[in-house]
């Protein structure tokens, strides 16, 4: 959720249509720092990939985006009031705890109620996420053995950064 180059390949997709086309799917990836073990390269994204999963498990049945998509949307797409990208804010400018009231409020707006919202904290905190989020790392370092991000493999051949819309088409 933090990886510019992620929310290039995003922008891309949508504006290729690409989402529409394919069965799409993606594992969520919090990039480890090189230099500080236990850290992220991005300072949220061990978290906010706690809530993508967490809403992955506590889903709204009857919203024609799923909830877990709608969030990666917020955070690639969506601006604050001064025009910066959520997701700098979320890099760079936000604590923890800002982070989290900030998801909340995009959860409300997803239409979670507060006792939702409260499963979902809980669950983002859950051993059940933390296993998928380490299995998640092994499938993309291990099987699919990615070298850049993001991988994206469509049409028989995966293909590594930011594919180009035209590419996508």
């Amino acid at each position: 959720p933090g990886c510019s180059v992620c929310m290039r390949l995003f922008k891309n997709i949508k504006s290729a249509d690409f989402e529409s086309k394919y069965n799409l799917t993606y594992i969520s990836y919090p990039i480890e720092s090189t230099t500080k073990k236990g850290e992220y390269k991005f300072k949220n994204s061990y978290l906010i990939t706690t809530y993508i999963e967490a809403l992955k498990l506590n889903p709204i049945s009857d919203v024609k985006t799923p909830t877990d998509w709608q969030l990666i949307q917020k955070i690639f797409t969506a601006k604050d009031e001064t025009g910066l990208s959520y997701q700098s804010k979320l890099n760079s400018l936000m604590t923890n705890e800002q982070a989290k009231s900030l998801i909340h409020d995009w959860l409300i707006e997803f239409g979670y109620d507060d006792a939702q919202i409260i499963t979902i904290d809980n669950v983002a905190k859950s051993i059940k996420v933390a296993e998928i989020i380490e299995s998640n790392k092994k499938i993309v370092d291990d099987k699919i053995k990615t070298i850049k991000i993001p991988t994206i493999i469509f049409d028989g051949q995966r293909r590594d950064g930011a594919v180009t819309i035209n590419d996508l088409k």
